[in-house]
């Protein structure tokens, strides 16, 4: 295990939910969730997790992204439930509208109380930038905003 001082370990542990909460990890096989995944495991925060990953079938390699989740879920010794898009190839804002609604069903499926999401400062400044390329106002400044996974 790391060093328990890092400040991402105390960072998890300061926002942490109790332990034994269930805990769904969103996971797309990038690097922002996978180390998302790793680092909730290797803090020892006492939840009980899984994974979940959404193949949107937006590009020709997408299963192979599923596959590399199922054997990160596997080392980590996680539960991996696996979403696919029917429609593929629709646009990315209706992507990401997909991807929630299977992570909002799967969480209600298996009883989750929390889903955890990864992402990276440059991901927020991101969505920042392009709400104000269209014009968004006051709550477009806000970045990424998760309150309707609540």
């Amino acid at each position: 295990m790391s060093d328990p001082g890092e400040p991402l370990f105390v960072a998890l542990r300061a926002g942490a939910p109790p332990p034994g909460t269930r805990v769904l990890a969103a996971v797309s096989g990038g690097a922002d969730s996978t180390a998302l995944a790793a680092a909730l495991v290797e803090a020892g925060l006492g939840l009980v997790l899984s994974v979940a990953h959404f193949d949107h079938r937006l590009r020709p390699d997408s299963a192979d992204d599923a596959a590399h989740v199922a054997a990160l879920a596997e080392r980590l010794g996680l539960e991996c439930l696996l979403g696919r898009w029917r429609a593929g190839a629709k646009g990315e804002a209706r992507a990401r509208e997909a991807r929630y609604s299977f992570l909002l069903k799967t969480a209600a499926r298996g009883g989750f109380e929390r889903i955890a999401l990864g992402h990276t400062r440059g991901d927020q400044a991101e969505t920042v930038l392009l709400n104000l390329v269209r014009g968004a106002g006051l709550d477009g400044l806000g970045a990424v905003s998760y309150t309707h996974l609540r």
